[in-house]
């Protein structure tokens, strides 16, 4: 009786040694460890603008260009360069508040005939626009971890001013068109920690804004258009993006 009683506790004793719940790796999503500080982030990469290019393409070719013109030209227009650098203070080691600036710039360019519906002339020139838009504002963070502390999560919503700057060429008459208005920018990044100060990063966002008002200056003349509802310049766009962040005093 003895031995028997010895016996089905040391199989007791196994059976709770090599439990599953001891040999089956669990994969938990948790909040960071590490205390709050300063977080400093620097991105590249490319953005495409949402905004579509069909009344766009048609006016080009109703002037005299080919079809497959005007689609190259607004093709080539909508992808450019983009990046950003944000700053942020992390109030809690999950939450942050900061800054952040963004860019983008594209360029296009062709040339051909244009007629001017005047039944007399027809013209060739080129036509070129540079777009660069700028966004200065200021961003809520939220982090979390992915399973271990050498991976996390981001995502960060920043709000504040896009600026607006395109140096146009059309038929070889130039003409420069300003302006800004509010903006926002949401978007996701995932983190792979080198060391618990520096990481390698990727984002992607989507940031939004449009503008109802243009200044127009022909290098003699400036004139604020009203655009209207129905044809706002619309800079929406998306942004593709690698990078490295800092924890300074992490």
């Amino acid at each position: 009786m003895k031995r028997f009683i010895a016996t089905a506790l040391f199989l007791m004793c196994l059976i709770s040694v090599s439990s599953p719940q001891d040999t089956i790796p669990v994969i938990k999503i948790g909040k960071p460890k590490s205390a709050g500080g300063i977080r400093f982030s620097l991105n590249g990469g490319m953005s495409f603008l949402l905004a579509s290019s069909k009344e766009a393409e048609a006016g080009m070719t109703n002037m005299g260009l080919t079809s497959a013109q005007a689609k190259k030209y607004y093709r080539n227009l909508r992808s450019g360069e983009g990046g950003n650098a944000d700053l942020e203070y992390l109030i809690t080691p999950a939450y942050g508040i900061g800054l952040r600036y963004k860019f983008f710039y594209t360029y296009s360019a062709t040339e051909g005939f244009v007629d001017p519906q005047d039944g007399l002339y027809i013209y060739y020139g080129s036509f070129s626009e540079k777009i660069m838009v700028n966004f200065y504002g200021a961003s809520i963070l939220y982090r979390n971890l992915l399973g271990s502390e050498k991976f996390g999560l981001n995502a960060v919503y920043a709000f504040g001013l896009a600026t607006y700057r395109n140096e146009a060429e059309y038929v070889n008459t130039y003409s420069l068109l300003t302006g800004k208005g509010f903006a926002g920018d949401i978007g996701v990044q995932v983190e792979y920690f080198l060391t618990p100060k520096f990481s390698f990063s990727a984002d992607l966002s989507v940031f939004y804004s449009s503008l109802g008002k243009m200044k127009v200056n022909d290098g003699t003349n400036s004139t604020v258009v009203d655009l209207g509802k129905e044809n706002r310049e619309n800079l929406s766009r998306l942004d593709l993006s690698l990078g490295i962040t800092f924890y300074p005093w992490k």
